[in-house]
């Protein structure tokens, strides 16, 4: 009953809802991927209204992995670069290395995939001294571990960014010009091709409008990745669980679209409101957020270790003030 429910939901949203202003491979794959991430809200606001035991519950009533993860890892923590195992590191370090890729393919901002890598470390570090699951690594190779990949990724999507902004697509033939036969696998290749390729110029210090918005885009990348780990220790998820790797594909179509449409609504004056697409993707990090800070109650325990805490209070310091200035520098530049 709940898989027709949600596949009807979804086809009502492949029908109905707006088109979003990315077109390949086809307009009705991106409404369905609107549609998706409504089924995984609902089944988010639905876990709302139940306490943690009651949640856990629901889960193995689902799917009788969950919950089973054993005792919470306290003590004796293996911090070893390579540990358990080589292979776990191999397939750890290339995982995080293709998300890192895909985030520079979404952001498309080198100085932008920096600041994430940066933010990326300092979650990375203070979450790790409050879950209690999931615990397989102390701080040393957290951190060589999220560097590596991020700078490896970050790489691997510079280049292919460089590679699609240099090379023009050929889609159209002119009237004397015929474009050469492309074999079936081609085609479908051809498909999932963009139109058009170009690299988002953000320039966040421009403007006191621009420093905030790019802000709050980071802000979300981060809470998304917050959302996940607590969500897995609190609901007790295994790592290699599918509903991690479902939430991943979901929120990246996701941002796909947010990102593009964020960007349309910060520098085209014909873009006024935010899209649908931009409200789900905040509602879904919202209520996850709600989700896990309230089965948190009484099973979590926060402290910021200090080190963190001092690069957390200069950040923000130094934000306010990269704020302040440009409010001021906006205010003289206005024309009076």
């Amino acid at each position: 009953g709940l898989l027709v429910s949600a596949s009807i939901l979804v086809f009502y949203s492949a029908v109905y809802l707006p088109d979003t202003l990315l077109n390949r491979p086809h307009p009705i794959f991106w409404r369905v991927v609107q549609g998706i991430g409504c089924v995984y809200l609902l089944s988010l606001v639905f876990l709302l209204f139940f306490d943690i035991n009651t949640a856990v519950q629901v889960l193995k009533y689902l799917d009788p992995s969950i919950g089973k993860i054993g005792d919470p890892l306290i003590s004796s923590l293996n911090c070893s670069l390579f540990a358990p195992s080589l292979i776990h590191f191999a397939t750890r370090f290339l995982s995080e290395a293709f998300s890192w890729s895909f985030k520079m393919l979404i952001f498309r901002d080198v100085k932008l995939c920096i600041a994430s890598t940066i933010a990326s470390c300092l979650l990375g570090i203070t979450t790790n001294k409050w879950i209690r699951f999931n615990k397989n690594e102390c701080v040393e190779s957290l951190i060589i571990t999220t560097l590596g990949s991020s700078v490896a990724g970050n790489i691997i999507g510079y280049l292919i960014c460089a590679y699609l902004e240099k090379h023009t697509q050929k889609w159209f033939a002119g009237p004397d010009k015929k474009l050469p036969p492309l074999s079936g696998v081609k085609k479908l290749v051809e498909i999932f091709h963009p139109n058009v390729w170009w690299n988002y110029q953000w320039s966040c210090f421009s403007s006191a409008k621009n420093f905030l918005a790019v802000f709050w885009m980071l802000a979300l990348t981060q809470l998304a990745d917050a959302n996940e780990i607590f969500l897995q220790d609190i609901l007790k998820i295994p790592s290699s669980h599918w509903w991690v790797y479902t939430r991943a594909l979901i929120l990246a179509f996701l941002s796909m679209i947010c990102i593009k449409e964020y960007y349309e609504f910060l520098n085209n004056n014909k873009y006024r409101r935010f899209s649908s697409s931009l409200w789900i993707f905040h509602v879904i990090l919202l209520i996850e957020a709600l989700l896990w800070g309230k089965l948190s109650k009484n099973v979590l325990t926060f402290s910021v270790p200090f080190p963190v805490l001092v690069v957390i209070e200069v950040l923000c310091a130094g934000f306010v003030i990269i704020a302040l200035v440009l409010c001021i520098k906006d205010i003289r530049e206005k024309p009076t």
